[in-house]
């Protein structure tokens, strides 16, 4: 952090994600004043920045109780500027004589005193009271004092305005009659039906307008515009606008020819951008004539490679941008692809296209203008999955994270949704100048929070999408993904998510591997921990190494490490066996010999016998059970701090996600 005086600080930062972690809250309260955040720009000069925004608590007065609500006293705070916080009192709702918000306001505008609430059947004013706000000067746009103590008004009277026509008495004294406001907003409430604060009985009040008033506001504008004086055009201004009349033709004196200096940078400035201007419209005319998505014959030459180098038993395409007829079928017959579904939005082309392996029938359920689901069944496992093309705005979105939460409760089964969410889960997701926005990430984490599902880790590119620019202006982003439930990973037995090359495209292609054979590797000896939990184990690995052997230490040491691996391995395939296994015999044996007691009665002559041999055998279970957890703690790789929890599920479906 260093000083630059004036009472701003710049901070460097290591890195661009903490950067963009600590830019996201936009300003910060302290107690003796509050810090505000931007960007750095280049030319930044402490002395010529006016401080505009301030900091002040803001009373809302005349505001029901039913609206006392976090989010409906932010909404109307919004008007006034950025709201940050709420005070104890208005939180709690132990004092209902006004809300209590402070807000980040920007003085240069207008601030308003009263604020129209409005939503479906009903609209209400409330009042707005400000505390402490500082004195502000209009004419240098800066905080600290007023218009008429500036150091910098000049002498000089302000020039009068021109004369406006005499209007009669009778005008005059009408038109002053209708009150104009300029200090109002209004804020228009979205309150669902079922919103519990809303009153359907309630209806909008109706205002009763004359129409002798609405005819005094019409004169009083026609007699404004009929008042105003322009002044004639001198000789040379007449020439510039009949050539614009005839010609359509500018007349620009040349920047030699200028006497102000500023005016002549001001010009160079301005050439520069239109001509960046003209060179990007002519990119883009270049650009428009070729074919987009699909169509593309270099696009559907990389998506035939992909398929035919991986063979999908499903495909989708998102965003086409033609229709499908325009493909020839013979491209798809090359693939043994076939189409059984495109998604519908209305006059528009689709955004989702899906195709399946001619020997595979996916049953259709769901197909809206974000995604497509499916339900079948592959290898005797039946499934259910959705792709997914989620809109850019953030707003129509939420109606997708609606749907998917509708295919969660309707549709048990395993769950698997992949695609383009245009969604980030955090900074870390991102790579750019700008930060991202913060109301997306929220919506998105807690859709998948709610849901409670699993973002599977993508090999292969961090960001699946970039805009392709240089320098500053380059943007990438993590879009695209896999998310599944609970059940997605119990019903294979090893699931995959990787990206392919960005070749043709802004994206990278997602590749989604799902197994439900287990493949056998052959893996190199480790020593596994839960062996020592046997009472033989020791002994053999003592019988072994006590062997001897003659040679140099070193050769000693790696032959009875050589030895020692050739009879743990036997050990453990004859006497030790598969730990899964002796899971399973375990607890049948206590679930068998439980059986038998509820079949015997309570004074018979073997329930003594049996009652003993099903506490050896809960014993025998609980062992092989904490010889299990030991043996899934070290395949997952993750060190577990609570010692004692029994968290075999959670481990297991680590192990398999690859």
């Amino acid at each position: 952090m260093v000083s630059l005086g004036k009472g701003f600080y710049e901070f460097s930062f290591s890195s661009l994600e903490d950067m963009r972690s600590v830019c996201a809250t936009g300003s910060w309260n302290l107690r003796s004043g509050f810090l505000r955040l931007f960007l750095w720009t280049p030319d930044f000069n402490p002395s010529i920045q006016k401080l505009s925004h301030c900091q002040c608590w803001v009373k809302i007065t005349g505001l029901p109780q039913e609206y006392w609500s976090p989010r409906i006293i932010f909404s109307i705070a919004g008007g006034i500027g950025t709201p940050i916080s709420l005070d104890e009192a208005t939180n709690n709702r132990t004092f209902g004589h006004f809300a209590r918000v402070l807000v980040d306001v920007s003085l240069k505008g207008n601030i308003p005193d009263q604020i129209l609430v409005e939503r479906e059947g009903y609209a209400f004013f409330v009042g707005i009271e400000y505390e402490n706000l500082p004195d502000f000067c209009s004419g240098c746009q800066s905080i600290g004092h007023l218009l008429s103590n500036c150091r910098r008004k000049k002498d000089s009277e302000v020039p009068k305005k021109p004369e406006k026509k005499q209007h009669s008495q009778k005008e005059s004294s009408q038109v002053k009659e209708i009150p104009l406001r300029v200090n109002d907003l209004v804020i228009n409430l979205n309150m669902d039906v079922n919103d519990p604060h809303s009153n359907p009985d309630r209806v909008m009040p109706q205002l009763d307008i004359d129409s002798s008033e609405e005819e005094l506001e019409v004169t009083q504008v026609r007699d404004t515009l009929e008042s105003l004086e322009i002044d004639k055009p001198t000789p040379e201004t007449e020439m510039v606008m009949d050539n614009n009349e005839t010609e359509n033709e500018f007349s620009v004196l040349p920047l030699e020819d200028m006497e102000n200096l500023n005016a002549v940078n001001d010009m160079r400035i301005v050439g520069k951008l239109w001509a960046n201007e003209v060179e990007e419209a002519e990119e883009e005319v270049e650009v428009s004539s070729l074919r987009w998505g699909i169509g593309n014959p270099n696009t559907r030459l990389v998506l035939k490679n992909l398929v035919l180098a991986n063979k999908p038993d499903l495909l989708f395409i998102a965003e086409p941008k033609v229709d499908f007829n325009e493909i020839h079928p013979s491209y798809w017959s090359q693939m043994n692809l076939k189409l059984f579904i495109v998604n519908k939005r209305q006059d528009l082309l689709p955004s989702l296209w899906g195709l399946c392996n001619k020997n595979v029938d996916p049953i259709v359920f769901g197909c809206t203008d974000q995604l497509i689901s499916v339900s079948m069944t592959l290898n005797n496992i039946n499934f259910n999955f959705a792709a997914v093309y989620a809109n850019t705005n953030y707003l129509v979105r939420r109606k997708l994270w609606d749907d998917l939460h509708i295919l969660l409760s309707s549709f048990a089964g395993p769950w698997c949704f992949v695609g383009d969410f245009n969604a980030i889960m955090g900074t870390h997701e991102h790579r750019g100048s700008k930060t991202p926005s913060r109301i997306p990430i929220i919506d998105f984490k807690e859709f998948s929070d709610r849901e409670t599902l699993i973002h599977l880790s993508t090999r292969g590119s961090d960001f699946t999408w970039s805009n392709k620019r240089r320098g500053d202006a380059l943007t990438e982003k993590r879009l695209d993904r896999a998310i599944c439930n609970e059940g997605w990973l119990n019903a294979w037995n090893q699931v995959s998510c990787c990206t392919l090359p960005r070749i043709s495209s802004d994206h990278n292609p997602i590749l989604l591997n799902c197994s439900s054979y287990s493949i056998e590797r052959v893996t190199s000896f480790r020593f596994q921990s839960m062996w020592m939990q046997h009472s033989n184990c020791r002994s053999i690995i003592e019988a072994s190494w006590n062997g001897v052997v003659f040679g140099c230490p070193m050769y000693v040491l790696s032959s009875k490490l050589r030895r020692l691996k050739s009879v743990l391995k036997v050990w453990n395939r004859e006497v030790f066996g598969n730990i899964h296994q002796r899971v399973k015999e375990a607890m049948m044996e206590v679930e068998t010999i439980q059986t038998c007691i509820n079949d015997l009665q309570h004074n018979h002559e073997d329930m003594q016998m049996l009652l003993d041999e099903e506490v050896i055998a809960q014993r025998n279970l609980l062992k092989v059970l904490g010889m299990e957890e030991e043996f899934l703690r070290e395949k997952s790789r993750i060190n577990w701090q609570t010692q004692g929890d029994r968290n075999t599920a959670f481990f297991h479906r680590i192990t398999k996600i690859r």
